[in-house]
């Protein structure tokens, strides 16, 4: 039915279409992660971006930030799993415009709304 030929041709393609996906998605993870792991001091200032420090001790989070955006003098968006979550606490500030995720910036945060579809059901 196939011949030996025909048989090896398509384990030698299935091989180096495999390993071309392979080191592709190897190059696009290691140059997306470069970025971050090896990014520079910014050169601008982003007035627009907030981070919402927050944490969730009894699930082990101690350190962790949410992104956000100024929309508004007064008003920042950011996503609704940022404000929801089991143990979840915001430390009370959020930080616009600051390049520094731990300092500067700080706006005192009076109260967080949620989108009507983000509610609980009663």
């Amino acid at each position: 039915m196939f011949g030996m030929k025909t048989v090896r041709r398509q384990a030698a393609r299935t091989v180096a279409v495999c390993t071309l996906a392979v080191t592709t998605c190897a190059t696009l993870m290691a140059g997306s992660a470069g970025a971050i792991v090896n990014g520079t001091e910014p050169r601008q200032r982003y007035p627009f971006m907030a981070v919402i420090p927050e944490s969730a001790p009894e699930q082990g989070l101690y350190d962790g930030n949410c992104g956000a955006s100024l929309i508004d003098p007064q008003w920042v968006l950011t996503a609704a799993h940022c404000l929801q979550g089991d143990g979840l606490e915001l430390d009370g500030y959020v930080r616009i415009g600051s390049t520094d995720r731990k300092s500067g910036g700080d706006r005192p945060n009076h109260r967080a709304d949620l989108h009507p579809s983000r509610l609980p059901e009663r």
